[in-house]
């Protein structure tokens, strides 16, 4: 395949057992992060749980804030109270911004997300995501949230792809298709 044929603005295909670059076209161009920006809200949701700073059966009370997050939803309301768990299928299964609000004010400790969000730049970098940046725990677009497919490829290299399998969440085999700049998960 030549980079000329592939219609997508980024792509990367790597061997992952052993991190080989097999091809790439514009691997390192920044590209709207999408559902992967989910995916390292989880990932830090479960690691909260390793430090037990949060368990699945936590309460968390739902802000004006996380109801008024757009594109795909659970559907929360303000003042709801909702336990982690249901919250973490809300993101997994039905993308639910506002679920990744409530869940990243929670983790914060109060009515911001923006200690979550850092956490998160900070783990996108330990797992050598280097040419990524989030601004917010969804991935609802924003100026200066970019990631790269050379990114999204290095992170499938990490355990990652295993927030989908943890905690109840149906399992999913995480494979991105970086095409148009859109990440996608696929049943295994």
């Amino acid at each position: 395949v030549h980079a000329e044929q592939l219609r997508a603005k980024a792509a990367i295909a790597m061997d992952l057992g052993t991190g080989r670059i097999l091809y790439e076209q514009n691997a390192d161009e920044a590209i709207p992060p999408a559902s992967l920006t989910k995916v390292i809200t989880l990932y830090l949701a479960y690691e909260a749980m390793q430090e037990n700073r949060l368990t699945y059966t936590d309460t968390v009370l739902v802000s004006r804030e996380a109801v008024q997050a757009g594109g795909s939803r659970m559907s929360l309301k303000p003042g709801e109270r909702v336990i982690v768990r249901e919250l973490m299928k809300g993101i997994a299964v039905a993308s639910g911004n506002d679920a990744c609000v409530a869940l990243a004010q929670h983790l914060s400790g109060g009515d911001t997300t923006q200690p979550f969000v850092d956490a998160m730049n900070r783990k996108a970098h330990e797992l050598g995501m280097t040419g990524s940046t989030f601004k917010n725990p969804n991935g609802l677009p924003a100026d200066g949230q970019v990631t790269t497919a050379r990114d999204i490829g290095s992170s499938q290299t990490t355990d990652l792809g295993a927030v989908y399998g943890a905690g109840g969440v149906k399992s999913v085999l995480l494979r991105y298709s970086v095409s148009y700049s859109r990440c996608r998960p696929f049943d295994s």
